[in-house]
């Protein structure tokens, strides 16, 4: 009988431990990062093209468009990973709907072979970038900013972006057109154009 008992106990202890493997298990396959939601929005708002000659790419570029539909989704997910409370994330809603008031932004992705030619935020540059819409005459950016720094944050959010190859940039252009019209995103050099379009 007493055999028994330590053969239970020893079946109950290695029990406990396999369970303990599993949950361990179990928790590595929950999803971590941004959600499912939140890259379908991205990809929603996301165009992507390239530029060739000859067989050579010469510009490839990826465009999220920033409307009010993708800025929701992206502050609650911000809001869910860093847990915000309400009010956090309410002041962080004004303050964009202030900014989204006054321009049309765009996040851009630019990776070109030629690192030079990678200059949208030079005075100098090789681009011009303008946005096009129906009824409206074209309209140059009234920012078209650098984006440094390339963190973690960012590499999550838009994880089209590779920081060892390309640049990224935030451009804003005074806000004109209707935001539910459709514009078209025109980027010219001596390379060529890339033009991106949202419905």
């Amino acid at each position: 009988m007493k055999m028994l008992r330590i053969m239970l106990g020893v079946l109950l202890f290695h029990f406990a431990i396999s369970c303990s493997h599993v949950n361990t298990y179990w928790e590595m396959t929950k999803e971590r990062g941004v959600s499912k939601t939140y890259l379908e929005t991205l990809k929603k708002w996301t165009r992507t093209e390239s530029l060739y000659s000859q067989l050579e790419t010469k510009v490839h570029l990826t465009v999220t468009r920033k409307t009010k539909s993708f800025y929701d989704i992206y502050l609650d997910e911000y809001a869910r990973i860093y847990r915000l409370s309400e009010e956090e994330k309410k002041r962080m809603a004004e303050m964009e709907q202030g900014l989204m008031a006054q321009f049309d932004e765009y996040f851009v992705y630019a990776a070109m072979p030629n690192r030079e030619a990678n200059d949208f935020d030079s005075s100098k540059s090789v681009w011009g970038i303008f946005l096009l819409s129906e009824k409206e005459p074209p309209l140059k950016p009234v920012e078209v900013r650098r984006i440094e720094k390339v963190t973690p944050l960012i590499e999550q959010f838009f994880p089209y972006v590779n920081k060892y190859y390309g640049i990224c940039y935030q451009l804003k252009f005074p806000r004109t057109i209707d935001p539910e019209k459709p514009v078209k995103l025109l980027f010219t050099s001596v390379f060529g154009e890339i033009a991106l379009s949202w419905p």
